[in-house]
């Protein structure tokens, strides 16, 4: 319960603060960026708090709406089952950002894995 709380509180801080840099518990960089990659219609009832909802038939052009993204921006991608979020982060690899991360599920980002990022 605490752990999900902790996890709950730094989505929050991110949502509020996305440039912000962090660690968590792994001292590991937290994500500048939560990018939730279903469609509209999947993320309207439930996503994860500070995720931004960029479906993959559009993240390769939507993703430069997000004020302050850079090609160095530490991204965390996530969907239902991890499939499209993996094709999402190749998509997006390709188009030289480099600290991209596929989180896999909604309910494997939910449950605050450490993802640390580490420059290519």
């Amino acid at each position: 319960m605490k752990i999900k709380l902790l996890f709950l509180l730094s989505l929050v801080l991110t949502a509020f603060a996305p440039h912000a840099i962090g660690a968590n518990s792994n001292n590991c960089p937290k994500p500048d960026f939560i990018i939730d990659v279903r469609t509209a219609n999947e993320f309207t009832p439930k996503h994860i708090d500070g995720a931004v909802n960029l479906p993959l038939d559009q993240i390769g052009t939507s993703i430069y709406s997000l004020k302050g993204i850079r090609k160095d921006s530490r991204i965390l991608l996530y969907c239902a089952t991890g499939r499209r979020s993996e094709q999402a982060r190749a998509l997006l690899e390709k188009q030289g950002f480099r600290q991209v991360q596929n989180a896999g599920s909604i309910s494997e980002a939910e449950q605050g894995l450490n993802i640390c990022f580490k420059p290519k």
